[in-house]
């Protein structure tokens, strides 16, 4: 598999450090584990993903990926992109899910279609080399654009950029015409939502 899947790298090495950009749940990561999981049971959609993550990686609480996967299923369902990007993951590796790239590809755009940067970037990936989706070198040039435009991480702008860019010379002018005017039409979008 050729994914680059930045959000959730730890899952893919099966280590038990937490992704560094899960900084949403920063403050539930410090609740007990009995107080997390009435929350989560209360549909506390991040106090869902922060007990689905600690079962997946055995922090604090038995590992348990089934039931963390589910955990972070429901916090997906609720929009949560952090859960969205994590299930994606889950679901490219076969932890806790059975491995399935078209629904990796599906919960990747999910979060990507909802603004998150390194879903986009990672989505771009899939479509490069057709993991889970048909591949489309436009689509993919286009997701990877907008990583590479809105990442706000040093770090994460530079890796989207060098991405990007290596795509870009895979591409005739009108293709990456094309995808760069289908970005700035997603962001102008994306930019109008969220002023309502």
């Amino acid at each position: 598999m050729y994914v680059v899947l930045i959000a959730a790298a730890a899952l893919s090495l099966g280590t038990s450090t937490r992704p560094a950009e899960c900084v949403q749940t920063q403050e539930l990561s410090r609740i007990p584990i009995e107080r997390l999981r009435d929350m989560a049971a209360d549909a506390d959609h991040d106090a869902q993903f922060e007990l689905g993550v600690r079962l997946v990686y055995g922090t604090g609480v038995a590992a348990d990926a089934e039931a963390g996967a589910q955990w972070i299923q429901r916090a997906a369902d609720s929009k949560n992109t952090e859960a969205q990007v994590v299930l994606a993951m889950l679901y490219a590796k076969g932890r806790g899910v059975p491995h399935d790239d078209a629904l990796a590809a599906y919960w990747m755009r999910q979060a990507a279609t909802l603004g998150h940067v390194n879903a986009q970037g990672n989505l771009g990936v899939m479509y490069e080399h057709g993991n889970g989706i048909p591949e489309d070198l436009v689509d993919a040039y286009n997701w990877e654009f907008l990583a590479a435009s809105r990442a706000t991480i040093e770090r994460d702008r530079l890796h989207w950029t060098e991405v990007r860019d290596i795509l870009k010379g895979r591409l005739t002018p009108e293709q990456r015409e094309q995808a760069e005017r289908r970005a700035r039409e997603w962001l102008a979008s994306f930019v109008q939502r969220r002023q309502r």
